[in-house]
């Protein structure tokens, strides 16, 4: 091989490393970015809920917004308004590829934990209009309240049924995001 073979050869040897490295860097800054995103909606979470009562995070309790005196109820709201746009722009982030699907359905499935609070249906029934700009965010909700009001026995809306009773079949009828 002549100097310039060689010089040719060390020069394409290069490009490759340097077109590998910079696809395994890339993966990593998109893992770090994804992990990011999950720790950020996950503080988002715990805020929020932390600005509702005790009552009204317990399945099973007769807490009721029905039930509250104004001031009280609109501070309900308003933390079920944030609960809510933080879950469509979850549903957004999964539409558009930004996370992955297991961390799609760790938030799924918590939504429907969060479907079980005694107060959910009755916000998200004051609260869906206000998403009539994401209509598949409107048909995943609405189809996450009807499972969860299918899992509760006819004679008691408030009381819990076992989360591990009909795991298997909310992740199969909650709507996947990515399905048109």
């Amino acid at each position: 091989m002549t100097t310039e073979q060689w010089i040719a050869a060390s020069s394409i040897a290069a490009v490759v490393v340097g077109a590998f490295a910079i696809v395994v860097s890339m993966t990593h800054v998109r893992d770090q970015f994804r992990t990011l995103i999950f720790l950020v909606y996950t503080d988002r979470y715990s805020k929020t809920m932390g600005r509702l009562p005790f009552a009204a995070r317990h399945p099973g309790s007769s807490y009721r917004l029905s039930e509250l005196p104004e001031g009280e109820r609109a501070e309900v709201l308003a933390a079920f308004r944030d609960y809510f746009n933080m879950c469509a722009e979850e549903m957004w982030l999964k539409s558009s590829g930004r996370i992955d699907s297991g961390t799609w359905r760790v938030w799924r499935e918590g939504m429907k934990e969060v479907a079980r609070f005694p107060s959910f249906t009755e916000a998200w029934q004051q609260l869906a209009d206000e998403y009539h700009y994401f209509a598949k965010y409107r048909r995943f909700m609405d189809a996450l309240v009807a499972d969860v009001a299918k899992e509760r026995p006819p004679h008691s809306a408030a009381t819990p049924v076992s989360a591990t009773t009909h795991h298997d079949q909310a992740a199969k009828t909650l709507p996947d995001p990515d399905r048109k």
